[in-house]
């Protein structure tokens, strides 16, 4: 029994000593699954998001085109409600001015927060000046073409092509890609 406890001693120092020469792994670091799962999880969540921020110059040119909307309507409003004295959008480089008797709404795009960076540009326009009559229709000769206005954001692939019908005063926007 002396021989097993001295041999059992002998082999005890023996273990200790090899434990003290062979290096401990630590665990500070992150395993390979790890940081896959994480990055799995991560693309996950950009691939969830990015659709919700969208193209923010497309949504600029549809928020030029509602406000657009809104002041033709606003002029034929004016129009109809005072038939002696029609409402007219003058056209000018970098907006348009809806005027009337009741409100003068001066726009212009560069200065506009929820618009800038849009562009206005008359395809198709008789002159500098869109009158209405008292129904709330375009003052145009009958022959002449439907005033056109292009509605563009630099760098945006597409662009709101906005028509205004001379006989019904009715307003029409259509997306169309740049050239």
């Amino acid at each position: 029994m002396p021989f097993q406890l001295a041999l059992a001693s002998s082999i005890h120092a023996r273990l200790r000593s090899v434990r003290r020469r062979t290096p401990r792994l630590s665990k500070t670091g992150f395993s390979l699954l790890e940081v896959l799962v994480t990055l799995i999880i991560a693309s996950v969540l950009v691939a969830l998001t990015l659709p919700m921020f969208g193209d923010t110059r497309t949504s600029k040119i549809a928020s030029a085109y509602e406000e657009l909307h809104t002041h033709i309507l606003l002029a034929q409003s004016e129009s109809m409600a005072n038939p002696t004295a029609p409402a007219s959008i003058l056209l000018h480089s970098t907006g348009y001015v809806v005027q009337g008797t009741a409100a003068s709404v001066d726009i212009t795009f560069a200065t506009q927060a929820d618009t800038q960076g849009v562009t206005m540009g008359w395809v198709d326009a008789p002159g500098d000046r869109l009158d209405f009559n008292h129904y709330g229709a375009l003052s145009l000769d009958p022959d002449s073409p439907n005033p056109v206005l292009l509605l563009t954001v630099p760098g945006c692939s597409t662009a709101m092509e906005v028509t205004l019908y001379n006989s019904s005063g009715t307003i029409q926007g259509e997306w169309k890609p740049v050239n």
